[in-house]
């Protein structure tokens, strides 16, 4: 029985070129789960928005309540803002990542988790 090689550097390509898509999906998420781990949010709360909005009316007239997709771009970008700044479990990135990781003195564990929390 004889082997054949030809097709070894074509199979070679196809996995350097699926291991580049799948490092390149798996770092994206990767990233941006850090991000969340800095700013102290979970996946559900990155994607919550808030579900009304009092506006500004007249003296003596009550405030309407609207739904997020009723807004204008500058009031959703006002109450995004707003949201965000409000966020209550922010303990700034470095308390955060301790907090979700463990110890800041023992950053060295946090890739390699051993031992108890």
């Amino acid at each position: 029985m004889t082997q054949n090689y030809e097709l070894a550097p074509v199979s070679w390509a196809i996995a350097m070129l699926l291991g580049f898509v799948f490092g390149l999906a798996v770092g994206g998420f990767a990233l941006y789960h850090v991000w969340l781990a800095c700013r102290n949010k979970t996946t559900v709360e990155s994607m919550e928005r808030a579900p009304a909005v009092a506006l500004d009316v007249a003296e003596g007239e009550t405030a309407k309540l609207r739904d997020y997709y009723e807004l204008n771009k500058v009031e959703r970008r006002r109450m995004d803002k707003a949201a965000s700044a409000n966020h209550v479990y922010d303990l700034g990135w470095r308390r955060n990542l301790a907090e979700v990781f463990g110890g800041w003195d023992r950053r060295w564990e946090w890739l390699w988790p051993v031992g108890w929390p």
